[in-house]
């Protein structure tokens, strides 16, 4: 169990794939709305630096996942989007975390799971961009013990999605590689100024292993409730709590302090 697992759950029992796919229709449950007000009201008045360390009424699981992708590919849109942050502003300057909150019931868990997912992004690595050295240990800082990488991508601009192919193919970044990959092409919506098909993106899925998803990154309405977004975070969730149920993500195997160069922000759902 990761360091910052607790509550008054077991780990599921056996490991049939099965097992570790969400109830999607626990969502529209009174337990899910119940745990859904107790875990607001925690972080709002209990929660130290958007840990759930002390959180009860559920097993709560912590992971880091890293964001990777050209430049204006979506990647800070689609953080906010599965962090339920609404800020359309959305510039990042060096390293960023930002928390997201994500009650998840497996097929045959007796008790739901809380996943705190820390997303961790980049962007202009400093003001003038003259410095290498800098630019490398903000790298450093992001990919050090992530758990899970989302390869981000936008379907209007073929070179990102290019690019994200490249880093997959190469296993160039990030470094060392997660286990948990998975690919996001934002915009999708956009068919009119589409210039990556559908067809591409599960290419990408079929010739090496990752998972791909498409979204929207609309924030009309809350994250639980977009069947694009919603499916991302269940699929990452599952993998993710799978994976550390064999020992083979980061939390497992490496204790470990989350820091930050820019204050983190943090978004529920």
């Amino acid at each position: 169990m990761d360091p910052g697992s607790g509550g008054d759950s077991k780990a599921p029992r056996g490991g049939h794939l099965k097992e570790w796919n969400a109830i999607d229709e626990w969502r529209d449950s009174p337990e899910f709305r119940e745990l859904d007000a107790k875990l607001d009201k925690f972080l709002r008045e209990d929660a130290i630096i958007g840990s759930l360390e002390g959180f009860k009424g559920a097993r709560t699981a912590d992971f880091k996942v890293v964001v990777v992708g050209n430049k204006k590919s979506g990647k800070t849109s689609t953080i906010f989007n599965l962090c339920g942050i609404e800020d359309p502003s959305g510039r990042t300057h060096g390293v960023a975390e930002y928390n997201a909150y994500w009650p998840i019931k497996l097929m045959q868990e007796e008790l739901p799971i809380i996943v705190r997912l820390r997303f961790w992004d980049s962007g202009i690595w400093c003001i003038t961009d003259e410095s290498p050295t800098l630019e490398k240990k903000l790298k450093q800082q992001q990919y050090e013990k992530g758990d899970a990488v989302l390869y981000v991508c936008t379907a209007v601009d073929h070179k990102s999605f290019e690019s994200v192919s490249k880093m997959i193919e190469t296993n160039s970044d990030p470094r060392p590689l997660p286990r948990t990959r998975a690919v996001v092409m934002t915009r999708t919506d956009q068919w009119v100024r589409r210039e990556v098909s559908s067809s591409e993106l599960k290419s990408i899925e079929k010739e090496f292993s990752v998972r791909t998803f498409g979204i929207s990154n609309l924030m009309k309405m809350p994250t639980h409730e977009k069947t694009d977004t919603r499916k991302l975070m269940d699929w990452l969730c599952c993998d993710l709590l799978r994976a550390q149920h064999a020992g083979d993500v980061a939390s497992v195997k490496n204790a470990r302090k989350s820091i930050s160069f820019w204050p983190m922000s943090s978004g529920k759902k």
